[in-house]
């Protein structure tokens, strides 16, 4: 790949936009694949970008989730009881430092006030009005979306005026939580992805509902995650509409509920086309390091529970591939490698490390002689994206299909756009999920080729507590949603994969194989 870049691009100081977007689910976004949503402003930006199609978050937790994005840490090794892990310096210290002016913006007051930001090197948190609302909106104007991109692109502006007299790049990270919180999205909206008119009407609310799976109480005895979620029953904090979604049977619930979610994210991406196209048309874009993730993926029932629950512990909220498979686009100034795909692994410390190398690493991204990968469609058009994209990378010896070594420890944070070179690059081998931190009962393991889900219960048999382990294994990238679990005919990999898992998470040694199932 060659690209003649002009010495004042080089010489310049990028502004670093970074936008994180709660419960954004991977599957229902044209350049991971989807076909029957249209989502035209994230694919453009997908095709001017890096796209990375394995990027994990690694904890479904909030806080523990920004501990690695803005410290670098690992969720699977981290105590937030522990007050010394936010001695570590933060990403914000690391961009003030650098001479940038520094904000955060969040429509979450636990985002914008975070303890993982130190104040003295931060130049404001912006706490953007949340809506209020028991009833869907009218237009897409009065959306919690359209306001928060509203509110951010008012701030870029602004900054944009003083740095033009001062001559100083900045650096701003917005959370947005509406997929998670409000869904405030229009009827019209909604019923748009309605099916046929017999359809049931999609679901009406404001909240995002729940139906967690239930765990079957009898050891021993055989049941389908979709068989225990249609088992949920009744309770008193159902409004209306949850009821009513109750009441149906599993396929017209989540169908509801998957239309509904559906309408979020196109009110989403159409409000970020216009954001987009008002910083291109401002000339920002081009000067600009954009990053756009999701913070933690959507549950559609299929294989998982269906909805949200504000609970991240192992009693309602089991983890699947789409909740913690996230999206992840970095688009360089001036478009620099667009259209590449990394289908390697990648997770939240590593965009920490990307974006506090940035700065000394660009000279690097702009040298003809650092590419060494081709660039790759990554349309909506581009076919059986994933099938491709693993032939394309085993020919370049960039997967590893092989289980990893138990004993190696996790690495550190890598530069991601450093993987963009294959003879500099890291591998990950492995990315270790929990459900909050170190001490969580319910974690997983994804390699390239494999998903092991860990859940650990306690239960009391003649008055003495004695913990249950509960292991599913999934082959990867063939089952995508984890459906199949093929623990029983791979008892060797779920040894090693639980090794592994264990030394990830400083585990103690593997329980007795009598209280496994």
């Amino acid at each position: 790949m060659k690209r003649i870049v002009s010495r004042a691009a080089l010489g310049a100081s990028h502004n670093i936009l970074c936008i994180t977007v709660d419960r954004l689910n991977v599957d229902f976004l044209g350049a991971y694949g989807n076909t029957w949503l249209e989502t035209p402003a994230f694919d453009q930006l997908a095709s001017e970008a890096v796209l990375c199609d394995s990027y994990f978050i690694d904890t479904v937790d909030l806080e523990a989730l920004y501990s690695g994005l803005w410290r670098g840490t690992l969720a699977s090794q981290l105590r937030l009881d522990v007050i010394e892990q936010q001695q570590r310096a933060s990403l914000f210290r690391a961009m003030k430092e650098k001479g940038r002016r520094v904000y955060l913006v969040s429509d979450d007051e636990n985002v914008a006030l975070s303890s993982w930001v130190e104040s003295e090197f931060c130049d404001d948190r912006l706490l953007l009005q949340r809506s209020v609302c028991e009833e869907p909106v009218d237009t897409i104007e009065q959306t919690q979306f359209y306001r928060n991109f509203e509110e951010l692109a008012k701030l870029i502006l602004k900054l944009e005026d003083h740095s033009r007299l001062e001559d100083a790049p900045w650096f701003i990270w917005a959370h947005f939580s509406s997929l998670n919180e409000i869904w405030d999205f229009p009827l019209s909206r909604r019923q748009q992805f309605q099916e046929t008119a017999e359809d049931p009407e999609p679901f009406a609310g404001t909240k995002p509902p729940f139906f967690p799976l239930q765990a079957c109480e009898e050891r021993g005895k055989k049941q389908t995650r979709l068989e225990a979620q249609g088992a949920s029953e009744q309770t008193e904090d159902d409004d209306a509409e949850t009821a009513r979604l109750r009441a149906l049977d599993p396929d017209d619930r989540r169908q509801c509920v998957v239309e509904t979610y559906a309408a979020g994210v196109s009110v989403f991406d159409e409000t970020l086309g216009g954001f987009l196209a008002l910083l291109k048309e401002q000339g920002v874009l081009e000067r600009t390091l954009f990053v756009l993730c999701g913070a933690r993926g959507f549950a559609t029932g299929r294989p998982s529970a269906l909805g949200l629950s504000q609970r991240y512990d192992s009693d309602v909220a089991p983890f699947y591939a789409e909740q913690v498979n996230a999206p992840l686009v970095i688009r360089l100034p001036e478009r620099i490698c667009a259209t590449t795909r990394l289908a390697t692994l990648c997770q939240p410390c590593d965009l920490f490390e990307t974006l506090r190398a940035y700065t000394e690493f660009r000279a690097q991204l702009y040298s003809e002689d650092f590419w060494k990968l081709e660039r790759l469609d990554v349309s909506p058009f581009a076919g059986d994206w994933s099938g491709e994209q693993s032939a394309y990378a085993k020919r370049r010896n960039l997967l590893q299909d092989d289980t990893p070594d138990p004993e190696a420890p996790l690495p550190p944070g890598q530069n991601i756009l450093a993987l963009l070179n294959k003879e500099t690059a890291s591998l990950r081998d492995r990315v270790a999920i929990v459900a909050r931190d170190a001490r969580s009962q319910e974690r997983a393991l994804f390699t390239q080729s494999w998903a092991l889900k860990e859940r650990v219960t306690t239960v009391l048999e003649e008055e003495t507590p004695r913990k249950i382990v509960a292991r599913e294994l999934f082959y990867r990238p063939d089952d995508r949603y984890n459906v199949v679990d093929v623990a029983s005919r791979g008892q060797d990999e779920v040894e090693e994969l639980t090794l592994a898992l264990q030394r990830a998470t400083l585990d103690t040694p593997a329980l007795d194989r009598q209280n496994q199932v």
